[in-house]
């Protein structure tokens, strides 16, 4: 290895851990500038199950974030005695923001038994996939596509070396199968919420309900937040075909903290339109449900229950 790739190579290195840092800091500020919305929508709530998908995301997130980035600040921790974890723990927490996005879908389909079969299935089909592939994945991480134990002490020490090879190494195609299944799902779930949402639009510009344009109607019923997912995971498919083999996977802890930040933003944004609905203007949305509401038969409107039945929703 001439020194000119080393160069290179130690460059991509310190770019991932800026990214780590960066990932890190971006959870801490979003949690911080949201906490007021956080104590009034979901503190202030009765305990149900989105209230704990929400905390569960939300603060489980600083974990495998925080490990990640202690583990490449400090050398004295080899990257395989936390690598298996962050990756599963990682993994299972994108599933449940999932799982919001499609609670929050669902809701959109009017409670559907055909939509909750159908994301049910999805669900843990692509659960199931993706935790076999990232088993699978960490199970057989590889560290010898570089020569790196024939680097001489002398021009690197053994802590860069160990760096280098947990960065660096081989990867399988296991991991492409894990982000592909990723992105059918999510892709799944924004078009049925897109297309949902251009029909309740549709209704209301009838109805004389809403002078908004599309856009500002899919930012009122949290769609946007679901369009924001999709590109990250796109580059992370992506990446694997078209960047260097040093920086495949430099999205992957942006990938886990956008995910948290959007679907807790989704249950917090929803939360907030509900309850500015509720103070005396025509409901047009599915933007909070209660077990007990009564569903009208004209494409969606809902009567809200008192404020101490709140604890009921769904989200």
């Amino acid at each position: 290895m001439d020194m000119s790739t080393l160069f290179t190579i130690v460059s991509d290195l310190q770019t991932i851990t800026c990214i780590k840092v960066a990932s890190l800091a971006v959870l801490v500020f979003d949690t911080v500038i949201t906490l007021d919305q956080e104590y009034q929508y979901i503190w202030q709530r009765h305990w149900n199950a989105v209230k704990v998908l929400y905390l569960f995301i939300r603060y489980t997130t600083y974990v495998d974030t925080v490990l990640v980035v202690y583990e490449r600040l400090n050398s004295e921790i080899g990257c395989s005695q936390i690598s298996t974890f962050t990756t599963i723990f990682s993994g299972f927490g994108i599933a449940l923001t999932e799982l919001v996005l499609m609670i929050r879908t669902y809701g959109m389909y009017n409670s559907s038994r055909k939509v909750l079969i159908f994301f049910i299935l999805l669900w843990l089909t692509s659960g199931g996939v993706n935790f076999w592939a990232i088993t699978k994945w960490s199970a057989s991480f590889k560290f010898d596509n570089f020569n790196f134990d024939k680097l001489s002490p002398a021009v690197v020490s053994p802590d860069l070396v160990e760096s280098l090879q947990c960065y660096f190494g081989s990867t399988s195609l296991v991991s492409l199968v894990c982000y592909l299944t990723l992105l059918v799902g999510e892709s799944a779930i924004v078009l049925m919420t897109a297309i949902k949402s251009v029909h309740m639009w549709n209704a209301a510009r009838r109805k004389d309900l809403t002078k908004m344009h599309l856009v500002d109607w899919f930012y009122k019923e949290g769609t946007i937040l679901y369009i924001f997912m999709l590109p990250i995971t796109v580059f992370n498919v992506v990446a694997l075909f078209f960047m260097p083999i040093a920086l495949r996977f430099l999205a992957d802890r942006p990938m886990r903290v956008m995910h948290t930040l959007l679907a807790c933003r989704l249950v917090l944004h929803v939360r907030k339109v509900a309850d500015k609905e509720a103070q005396g203007r025509p409901l047009t949305s599915f933007m909070d449900f209660h077990e007990n509401t009564k569903k009208l038969k004209n494409w969606g409107r809902i009567e809200h229950t008192s404020r101490a039945q709140e604890g009921l929703e769904v989200v």
